[in-house]
């Protein structure tokens, strides 16, 4: 019977291994890149309004912006400079499909004394379908210390409620601007690869095996 219990066990363990995790740090998206639409790790961003987002380490910005040593997405504002940049952010799989968001880490977008061109918060909605199942909104400190002073990003705890997509929005900003930054988005998602059996097909397949090493056992026992 041990056989079985392991059988069991493995099924078990074969279960748990769809469940899948992820840290979308922005790694895979090349420095300075300037896009309404992009996907990273597996994930799609897309702005709004035809505005753009930005990917940078930090050092190349001018006036220098929130930086944490890696890759950040910044979602700069539609006033920066012109240019039409983007307040808000979509977030979804790129392949589509269901997820949940653990954490993340947020910051403005400038250091002082512009940090008036930045969120004071960032609002967000998750939904499932098209409907609204959770929502809420990141408060920022204003402390922005730019490459080399202490750490810009804040981290957030997020609900943990299965959606397919979240929208970030900027706001509060003084000036208008709301623009804010996101890095390390953890997230975990379900595979269901297509060789992998259904649990009615597993579960029958252990009664199966069961009944086999039963009647084994007893074959094996009349015999003795």
């Amino acid at each position: 019977m041990n056989a079985i219990v392991k059988l069991l066990l493995a099924l078990a363990a074969g279960f748990a291994l769809n469940v899948q995790a992820a840290i979308i740090d922005f790694e895979d998206v090349p420095e300075g890149t300037i896009s309404t639409d992009v996907v990273s790790n597996g994930f799609r961003f897309q702005a709004n309004r035809n505005g753009a987002i930005y990917f940078t380490n930090g050092v190349a910005c001018t006036p220098v912006c929130a930086a944490n040593g890696t890759r950040t997405m910044l979602v700069p504002g539609p006033l920066l400079a012109g240019l039409g940049f983007a307040d808000q952010v979509a977030v979804s799989r790129a392949g589509g499909g269901e997820f949940v968001l653990l954490s993340l880490d947020a910051a403005e977008v400038f250091s002082f004394p512009l940090t008036q061109d930045s969120a004071a918060r960032i609002d967000f909605v998750g939904l499932l379908g098209g409907i609204q199942v959770t929502s809420g909104s990141l408060v920022l400190d204003q402390v922005v210390d730019g490459p080399g002073g202490l750490a810009d990003f804040q981290q957030f705890l997020v609900s943990g409620l299965t959606v397919d997509t979240y929208i970030f929005t900027g706001e509060g900003g003084i000036s208008g601007n709301n623009g804010f930054t996101l890095d390390n988005l953890v997230v975990e998602f379900d595979e269901q690869p297509s060789d992998v059996p259904e649990p009615g097909t597993l579960a029958l397949g252990a009664l199966g095996a069961l009944g086999f090493a039963v009647s084994r056992r007893r074959r094996t026992t009349a015999a003795a």
